[in-house]
């Protein structure tokens, strides 16, 4: 029979145990480190979970700006008008094109409205809060859901907003209390004046 010295109590004594005693504590201690991960692994997994909700929120949200500043010019320069473009044209031949294949058109809601100019409290004071902290957001359960294009000369106020979806256990549970359960809303705008372009064509619009 082998022996293997072992240090008891943490004390300088060494004592000769088993070979069969070693490899049943090594055995034991394999044990303690599957505890240990399964404690640690919900925690770990629930860290990187929220990181890439965060990512992927970051990413869309950027996206979703840089879609709404491609489309806008485009209705600035008349290429909307041009085109006759009716609401769905638009989402799916200007704006959708530029948010790209991990954000479907079908999770897109749009607002386009022309704003008159004008001091407070008309023009563009219309669609801001009373308080001035924020703009007045548009309903998402497509209830508002204007297409007005404008003129040449004539000021835009265009809003969009994407269904993001979510699969961060905190982000669901927030997205309960809106209209698109397992959902966080994304929002976008942008107010500009049409240029004096000309026009072949005339925009369906639903003003």
């Amino acid at each position: 029979m082998r022996f293997f010295p072992v240090a008891l109590g943490g004390s300088r004594e060494i004592c000769a145990l088993p070979a069969a005693f070693a490899r049943a504590a090594l055995r034991c201690r394999g044990g303690a480190s599957a505890v240990e991960f399964a404690l640690v692994a919900p925690l770990v997994i629930g860290a990187i979970v929220e990181f890439l909700q965060v990512g992927f929120y970051v990413y869309q949200s950027s996206h979703l700006a840089q879609a709404i500043a491609k489309a806008s010019r485009q209705i600035q320069v008349g290429s909307v008008a041009s085109a006759g473009a009716s609401a769905s044209d638009f989402k799916s031949q200007f704006l959708c094109p530029a948010l790209g294949a991990l954000m479907p058109c079908d999770r897109v809601t749009t607002s386009i409205q022309t704003v008159a100019p004008g001091i407070y409290p008309n023009g563009f004071y219309a669609y801001v809060q009373p308080d001035f902290s924020d703009i007045i957001r548009m309903k998402t359960d497509g209830s508002q859901t204007p297409y007005c294009p404008g003129q040449p000369g004539t000021y835009v106020y265009v809003q969009v907003a994407y269904a993001m979806p979510v699969f961060s256990p905190i982000w669901l549970a927030a997205a309960l209390r809106t209209n698109r359960p397992g959902a966080r809303m994304l929002d976008a705008s942008a107010v500009f004046r049409n240029e004096p372009y000309t026009s072949s064509g005339q925009a369906r619009a639903t003003c």
